[in-house]
């Protein structure tokens, strides 16, 4: 009787313990997750206790039959031919069963070819399993394609691999099912069988594919490996890398198949690397510490195989990689496998290691220490002095903090919803309920002026255009589509009005620009063309929508909201303005039968909640009657926490949580336990920029502020914030950083948004002006207006100086005064100074004319900087100071270029405070008074003066002048100082007063009297200059024009006071993306424009330059005689 084979392997027996009673930490165990994917092999821990399966024998036949005429129609190799057909007449062979298995799994659709693996029950319960393997092996003989035969139709071609070095393996994909099934049953079978097949497969060994087939299915035969390696051929196909893989059982094995192809980590699956590892056991592990640094799509498997393996190589080798994901992982893992060992090595990695690693492992000790204190006792007394000491503290609890219990916690975080069974409630429904299609126009204060005025590119109509004539062509689809945008611009209202419900304009490129007059001028009859241009390309057009409210309107934001992410700062825009229309809109939806319409409805009417609380949609509801009311009532009353399970992502699998900073409790005795930071995380991960999970707030009340911020920072970490590559703009981790973050969040991210345009990230620097925007302290203000007041990108300033007229809008400000209350404090004395006291010394610290920090010692002497506490300092009142100075130095360094460079502008605008704004903002604001009292001032009715050193105002001659409460203030032009000029400057210098900006030596341009009566700059035209020298006018306050045909800018402007923008027209213009395709611009012309357009004259109403005031008349022609000179 042929008995079958038991399992058992040298190195696979559960671990025992040893005298000691410590567990055996020298045998290596395969880890029970392995199990089930691993390839088995004789004597392997995996083989199958099931039998054949005789119910193979039918499925395999009626997969055959149903396939008959394709396998009829079979051409190629005549040998392969008359074995299929004599296989089909039922004269059976294991060639004939090979090719009619290969060409009917080749007609299968790839997800039924799992069934392949029936093939091999079948033989084997036909014919015997010696049958099996040898038609298995002449499988992988055996190359089944597809051909078009007369045009008409695909019939199989079968061939034979015929050169040694031929690796094919088109009918592999079913061959390798069939194969696995076969070697399990081989790895069962009895002694007698197994020989018999061994003796079978060793004349079915033809070419390398074959020969490794054969050493797959009977992996015990060493030699048969062996020979794999002599040939010359080597195979990139997963398929031959896996069975070879499989069939390794040495180290001498794998070194020469290494040194044979070394990409076998390339191409082998996870399964068959974890079967060589499981048979080659510890010896591996050099091998694959070579890989685990430089494979990271594989480091999870290699890092896991290696703290499965019982060798202080392997555990060392992770622990030297604490601060690295996976690694991290397995060390945890491997510290239950085998305790002692991580003990001592931990407790070497804490002493001596680097200072992330050290911290990782101290750490981990501390838990292991107080988790197995038993395991003290079972350190070698040939541990280093200093890890043994590390051990002793661990042991003590020497600087843990224990988490915090479940009782301690809200049951949000100890047992959030979204872990119990959700109750099925059933949603009311209230039928007949029909919202009101009456749309409206609701503008922002002067929205409706900025839309009317917007610039646009399409040629005007003459003065004598025939309107009718015009509207004809219209009407007969005779006008090019381009000018359809002029036509509904420049015809009068009462011919072009009418069209406008039938109209669909072209979503062209520039619509939502061309667009925005057009709403601005219709009003509620422009809305069915701007939302057919919206729902064209919802991302450009989207915002067309925001002064409209209706029906349609809300519906459509309904389905953005849940369908559009690149559109939702929009959607939340729309619903904090139209609240109440929207609910109006939204509530029959929300009340109706269930589906798609009802769960968009649903969730606009809880962002609604959100942002402006329940009133807005009660009284919605109340409108269509009590049942709509009591039905809504019910639906606020819904639990915030409680989400819908398709939001909900887990947390806990998608950062390796034990990486992530210990987040405290709002007590510091306490922290979150590793489940409960899971639970957080997904919090996080379901939460939105302007739609945050409820949760986080009961998470904010429970936890320390700055503890929550730094989980935000290394959620967010690798790799975005080491400025790898930019994020995705609505990454998720981003988000958390707007949602956790705080000053420092702040200080770390701003480099980041001002660098990713130059890596393509735009979109991604415009999410980090949200972020910013949603931390919201002064210091993310800050940092937001001084991206708005310089970058070097101009399309993300733009957006930052749009940033900043919102929340200036906001607040009733202009962006000017809002930036004027953005200005920090910089935790400065009234005085503007700093005192830093390091106990037996102090320091002070002044601010010169670019608001540098300078340090004076308590005699006064000016130090070259702050020295270092000494050891006769106060331990701690010194580290203390010198850290306040650094965190001075940090802050001080984005803010202080930007107000000077702000103040000059205020100067070159020629804007004015009022008595009160300056005294408070200017001459009261410690900071910008060191650059004020450096400046000469001037009110309106021409009175000069500068601020003294105790805050007094003094004119040219010192005498102190008062302002009235009706005084308005600016910074003094040299044009304005008529007369006073060289006497003011005699007084700055004879006070030594260093001028932070050129400002009383500023040089003055007047226009001639042509010029004053000209629309053109003669002085200017055809002067050649380098375009370099262009670009760099984008630091004067110039931009660049709009790109045009093949991505031209064709001219520059600034924009100026009352509505203008000068306008330098070049030739042949600046590439974009290349700007320096052409190296030298010709200046063909310079212009005063209205405002009303920029770059084409046929756009624009073009002013003398007379009607520009001195100063800024000077200040253009300065810009360009620098520019030309």
């Amino acid at each position: 009787m042929d008995t079958p084979h038991t399992p058992g392997s040298p190195h696979t027996p559960h671990p025992s313990a040893t005298k000691s009673g410590l567990p055996d930490e020298n045998t290596f165990t395969v880890p029970e997750a392995w199990l089930p994917g691993l390839h088995p092999w004789r004597g392997g821990p995996t083989v199958p206790a099931a039998g054949v399966d005789a119910g193979a024998v039918d499925a395999a036949r009626r997969m055959t039959e149903e396939r008959l005429s394709w396998v009829a129609g079979l051409s190629g190799d005549p040998e392969l031919l008359e074995a299929a057909q004599a296989q089909v007449r039922g004269e059976p062979s294991p060639l004939g069963a090979a090719v009619v298995a290969a060409v009917v799994t080749e007609d299968m659709p790839w997800r039924e070819r799992e069934k392949a693996g029936l093939f091999a029950d079948a033989w084997a319960a036909e014919h015997g399993l010696v049958f099996a393997a040898e038609a298995t092996a002449e499988l992988g003989g055996v190359f089944v394609e597809v051909k078009r035969q007369d045009r008409t139709k695909d019939v199989p071609h079968a061939v034979r691999y015929r050169r040694d070095d031929d690796l094919r393996y088109a009918s592999w994909h079913a061959g390798e099912r069939i194969a696995k099934r076969v070697r399990a049953l081989l790895a069962a079978a009895g002694e007698a069988t197994y020989r018999e097949a061994v003796e079978a497969l060793a004349d079915r060994r033809r070419g390398p594919f074959q020969r490794a087939v054969a050493c797959y299915l009977v992996p015990t035969q060493a030699e048969w490996v062996d020979e794999l390696f002599t040939a010359a051929a080597r195979s990139e196909q997963d398929e031959y890398v896996d069975m070879v893989l499989s069939s390794l059982s040495s180290m001498e094995q794998l070194d020469a198949f290494r040194a044979h192809d070394n990409r076998w980590h390339d191409y082998g699956s996870d399964e068959s690397v974890r079967t060589a590892i499981a048979r080659i056991g510890p010896a591996i592990v050099p091998a694959l510490t070579d890989i685990a640094d430089t494979k990271s799509y594989r480091s999870e498997l290699l890092y896991a195989a290696l703290g499965a393996l019982p060798t202080d190589e392997a555990l060392g080798f992770l622990v030297a990689r604490l601060d690295r994901r996976n690694a991290h992982a397995a060390v945890i893992e491997a510290m239950e496998r085998y305790p002692v060992r991580a003990l001592r090595l931990l407790a070497t990695a804490a002493s001596d290691g680097g200072p992330d690693v050290a911290a990782y492992a101290a750490a981990l000790l501390r838990r292991h220490a107080l988790a197995h204190p038993e395991l003290t006792a079972a350190v070698p007394p040939t541990l280093p002095a200093a890890a043994q000491a590390e051990i002793d503290r661990a042991a003590r609890g020497t600087g843990w903090i224990d988490d915090a219990p479940a009782e301690a916690l809200p049951r949000l975080l100890a047992d959030p919803p979204w872990t119990r069974p959700r109750p099925k409630v059933k949603p009311a429904v209230v039928k007949g309920l029909v919202a009101p299609a009456d749309p409206a126009v609701a503008w922002a204060p002067g929205e409706r002026q900025e839309w009317a005025g917007t610039t646009t590119y399409y040629a005007e109509w003459d003065e004598n255009t025939d309107w009718h004539k015009q509207v004809g062509r219209f009407r007969n689809l005779t006008l090019r589509s381009d000018r359809h945008p002029a036509l509904f611009l420049g015809a009068p209202e009462e011919l072009v009005r009418p069209l406008l419900a039938g109209w669909q304009p072209e979503a062209r490129w520039d619509a939502a620009q061309w667009m925005r007059p057009v709403v601005a001028r219709f009003g509620v009859d422009a809305l069915p063309a701007a939302l057919h241009v919206a729902r064209l390309d919802s991302a450009a057009c989207g915002g067309l929508l925001l002064p409209f409210a209706g029906a349609e309107v809300a519906t459509l934001m309904a389905d953005w909201l849940a369908t559009r992410k690149k559109v939702r700062p929009v959607v939340h825009a729309w619903f904090r303005r139209h609240a109440a229309a929207a609910a109006r809109a939204l509530v029959p939806a929300a009340l109706g039968k269930a589906g798609k319409a009802r769960r968009q409805a649903e969730a606009a009417l809880r962002l609604i909640v959100s942002q402006g609380g329940p009133e807005a949609v009660r009284s919605a509801a109340r409108g269509y009657g009590d049942k709509a009311a009591a039905a809504l009532e019910v639906f606020l009353d819904r639990d915030p926490l409680d989400v819908d399970p398709s939001r909900v992502r887990d947390g806990a699998g998608y950062r390796d949580l034990h990486l992530l900073p210990r987040v405290l409790l709002r007590d510091r005795r306490h922290v979150l336990p590793v489940s409960a930071v899971g639970h957080l995380v997904t919090m996080l991960l379901m939460s939105e920029p302007d739609e945050p999970y409820a949760g986080l707030e009961v998470v904010k009340e429970v936890c320390d502020p700055e503890s929550l911020a730094g989980l935000g920072w290394a959620l967010f970490q690798p790799p975005y914030a080491l400025n790898l590559r930019p994020p995705s703009p609505d990454d998720w981790s981003l988000t958390a950083l707007g949602l956790l973050g705080n000053d420092e969040t702040v200080r770390g991210l701003t480099p980041l948004i001002r660098s990713w345009p130059g890596d393509g990230g735009h979109n991604a620097s415009v999410a980090g002006l949200n972020v910013l925007t949603a931390i919201g302290t002064d210091v993310a203000l800050t940092h937001l207006n001084g991206i708005a007041q310089k970058s070097k990108y101009g399309g993300i300033q733009r957006r930052a100086q749009q940033k900043i007229s919102e929340l200036a809008r906001e607040r009733g400000l202009t962006a000017d005064e809002l930036a004027d209350r953005l200005v920090p404090g910089l935790d400065l004395d009234e005085a503007g100074s700093m005192t830093l006291d390091y106990g037996r010394r102090r320091f002070t610290v002044g601010f010169d004319e670019q608001l540098r920090p300078c340090v004076a010692d308590g005699t006064g002497k000016r130090l070259k900087t702050l020295p270092k506490p000494g050891v006769r300092d106060d331990q701690d009142l010194a580290p203390a100071a010198h850290k306040r100075f650094a965190a001075l130095k940090k802050d001080l360094r984005p803010v202080a270029a930007d107000q000077i460079r702000r103040l000059e502008r205020a100067m070159v605008t020629q804007r004015r405070w009022t008595t009160a704004e300056f005294r408070e903002l200017i001459v009261g604001h410690p900071l910008l008074w060191h650059i004020a009292r450096r400046l000469v001032w001037v009110t309106d009715d021409g009175r000069s003066f500068r601020l003294a050193e105790d805050r007094t105002l003094a004119d040219v001659h010192d005498e102190t002048l008062t302002l009235t409460d009706a005084a308005r203030v600016g910074i003094a032009h040299p044009l304005h100082l008529a007369g006073t000029l060289d006497a003011w400057m005699e007084v700055f210098a004879d006070y030594e007063l260093l001028q932070p900006f050129d400002q009383l030596a500023r040089p003055a341009y007047p226009l001639t009297d042509d010029e004053r009566t000209a629309k053109e700059l003669k002085r200017f035209a055809d002067r050649t200059v380098p375009t370099v020298k262009v670009l760099g006018m984008e630091r004067r306050g110039w931009e660049r024009g709009t790109a045009e045909d093949n991505g031209i800018q064709s001219w520059i402007s600034r924009v100026l006071p009352g509505d203008r923008a000068a306008v330098v027209s070049l030739d042949p213009g600046i590439a974009v993306g290349h700007p320096d395709y052409w190296p030298e611009q010709r200046i063909a012309g310079v212009r005063l424009s209205d405002g009303t357009g920029l770059g084409r004259r046929s756009d624009t109403r073009e002013l003398s330059f007379g009607a520009l005031d001195p100063v800024t008349a000077s200040e253009i022609l300065a810009d360009l005689t620098d520019l030309t000179n």
